[in-house]
């Protein structure tokens, strides 16, 4: 009996904010190079382009590795610009993410930048030592790399332009074994990185607006290798389930600013005070002046006009 491979599912759009892929790349085609060592899983970056841009809209990505999102923008018809400190593409330029922004892309163009940054120091992608993957959370260096990329993304985007950010945290546990009084002991240590809150924080912080928070399903060897499951039940710690994908927003100035003040500025600020109209002078209790008549709400006069015309009382409310 012949067997023919299965076709890869059919692409779409997700309607949770749970997501997940079931192969690197859609379609008959390669997006990118799923031999790529931290390549961005193409559904992903297909969903955020359709979703988030139209046609011919301009779509940056400062960590654009072995060009997944060029190929995915190539496919929907959108004008894309790759940069990455390494690659062997010719539609990629060399650049370091911290500033490429800055300089190749002009200001208020791009509709969406999308990034999957290195995820610290946990893999090794090049031996450049401008490389973000070099940097380590602990010390505060990663999120010193990852602020000025987003100041890039912040002046590269329009106003009312998305920024996504494809992330995972990062949990390092090792043996340790330490010598006290002749004696050998073991201990296990554990160093987790909260990437996904802290570019959200960072994000946050340079006014962008959060529109959403996605967790994307995680596949691969290392989530699937029985001996590191089995290391992770004896060690009791959780293997990384999913991914981050934060969503923003560029608003414009004068929104954000009013949500910038600082704490001076609104104490300085005048009060708001409810206007209230001046009250009239009390009325004497007893006055010696006879008080007007009380007009009638019926009386009206029922005598024929000059003009012929007569002059009809209206009806009263019983």
């Amino acid at each position: 009996m012949r067997f023919r491979p299965l076709d890869k599912p059919r692409i779409s759009q997700h309607e949770t904010t749970l997501w997940d892929y079931p192969s690197q790349s859609y379609g008959k085609e390669l997006q990118g190079d799923p031999l790529y060592r931290g390549a961005t899983p193409s559904h992903v970056i297909w969903n955020v382009v359709s979703r988030f841009t139209k046609k011919n809209d301009l779509v940056v990505d400062p960590f654009v590795g072995s060009g997944t999102t060029l190929d995915v923008c190539k496919d929907l018809e959108r004008r894309a610009k790759g940069f990455d400190l390494r690659t062997s593409r010719s539609d990629v330029v060399i650049a370091d993410a911290r500033s490429a922004l800055m300089e190749h892309v002009e200001r208020e163009t791009a509709h969406l930048v999308f990034m999957d940054p290195p995820y610290a120091d946990n893999l090794t992608y090049s031996d450049d030592p401008r490389c973000i993957g070099k940097r380590a959370f602990e010390d505060g260096s990663w999120t010193e790399a990852m602020t000025k990329v987003i100041d890039g993304a912040a002046q590269a985007l329009r106003p009312g332009g998305h920024l996504a950010m494809f992330v995972s945290d990062v949990l390092h546990v090792q043996e340790v074994k330490e010598k006290t009084a002749g004696r050998t002991h073991e201990r296990t240590e554990r160093r987790f990185a909260a990437l996904g809150i802290e570019l959200f924080r960072l994000a946050v912080e340079r006014g962008f607006t959060p529109v959403d928070h996605i967790a994307v399903v995680r596949h691969g060897k290392a989530k699937d290798d029985p001996r590191l499951r089995a290391r992770a039940e004896a060690q009791s710690f959780l293997l990384r389930g999913f991914s981050h994908l934060l969503i923003f927003q560029k608003v414009a100035l004068s929104t954000t600013a009013k949500w910038q003040r600082s704490a001076q500025q609104a104490a300085a600020q005048t009060p708001w005070t409810p206007r209230s109209k001046p009250k009239a002078p009390p009325r004497p209790r007893h006055s010696s002046a006879p008080r007007p008549p009380k007009r009638s709400k019926t009386s009206v006069s029922s005598a024929p006009r000059a003009d012929g015309g007569r002059t009809h009382k209206p009806r009263t409310s019983r």
